[in-house]
Order: C-alpha cells, then structure tokens, then sequence
C-alpha cells in the first residue's frame, strides 16, 4: 500500500513538474515563433509582389469550422502604396489541411504559395511545386480557369477550389477597396 503511494506522488510530481517546464518553454518561445511565421509570410508576400512590401492585417469574417481565410492583410509597397491584398486560407486536401498563401489585386490572382501541406510524397505534394503554382499567376476571378495535377487530382482541386472560392467571396466581402 505505502509503495502505491509513494509510485502516485512521485507520478504526480512528475507530471506538475513536466506541465510547468512545458508551459515555460511554450511562454518563452510562443514570441519568436509568432516573429519567423510573420517574416516567413512577409517573405512570400514579397516574392509575389516582386518587390520589398509591408502587410497590415485585416479582419475576415470568412473562417468557420477551420476552413476559409484564416488570416487576411492589406499589400503596400515602402512608400505606403497600396498593392493589393493577401490571404492565408485553410482547405481540406486528401491527407489534411492545406494552408495557401494567396495574393490578389482586383479580381485578379497575382500568385499563390503553399504554407503547409501534408498531401501524399511524390503525388500530392506536387501542389508545392512551381508548375503548379505558376498556373494561378495573373489569373482573373471571372474567367477562373487552372488545370488539375494528373494523378493528384483531389489535392490539386482542393487548391483550386480554395483559391477560386475564397478569393473571390474576399474580394466580394472587401469591395475591391
């Protein structure tokens, strides 16, 4: 009886102890990791653009149920010129959630960029890969038209979808402003 105890306090013990070390290295690092998302989309932001840009964040009402815009920003150059707009736009894929990176200047897709995937090596994840994203470059939204992956279908759908869907309803939410 005594050595069930002493095993449920040291356990206990172990457990408060891992809790409080596990919330100090998620508080301590929670900041940084906030910092290299921001750089890591200001980055892709830039790349689209083809040129140095900052993003202001705007509010969205278009995200439920862990899909649609997650995150939306105004696009403006250095001198505070407006460019056009950004999203971070959540989709299911085949394997999971897909997180795109999306540009837009009046109805028209600039680029898009993949944040994360967990679509099939090899198959899906032919997603991320430049021939594909090059087919949304200059894409207007009215005459929306971009060719599926052979092969990755429902990964490469999934995207196509989520772009064609989302940009759209953002740019109808937002009146072009």
């Amino acid at each position: 009886m005594k050595e069930t105890a002493r095993m449920i306090i040291v356990l206990t013990a172990t457990c408060i102890l891992s809790a409080f070390v596990l919330s100090y290295v998620y508080d301590s690092t929670y900041e940084r990791i906030a910092q290299n998302k921001s750089g890591a989309l200001l980055e892709k932001a830039s790349l689209l653009f083809n040129q140095q840009v900052t993003l202001e964040e705007k509010k969205t009402s278009l995200y439920e149920n862990n899909v649609g815009v997650y995150q939306s920003f105004a696009v403006y150059d250095n001198e505070k010129n407006k460019l056009g707009d950004a999203l971070v736009i959540d989709y299911p894929g085949y394997n999971g959630y897909l997180r795109i990176f999306v540009t837009l200047r009046q109805d028209t897709v600039l680029g898009i960029e993949m944040i994360s995937q967990s679509e099939t090596p090899g198959v899906g994840s032919r997603i991320a890969e430049s021939d594909f994203k090059d087919r949304f470059k200059n894409k207007d939204l009215k005459t929306f038209d971009v060719d599926t992956i052979s092969g990755a279908t429902i990964s490469s759908s999934s995207v196509i979808k989520a772009v064609k869907e989302y940009a759209t309803r953002y740019e109808d939410e937002a009146g072009n402003n």
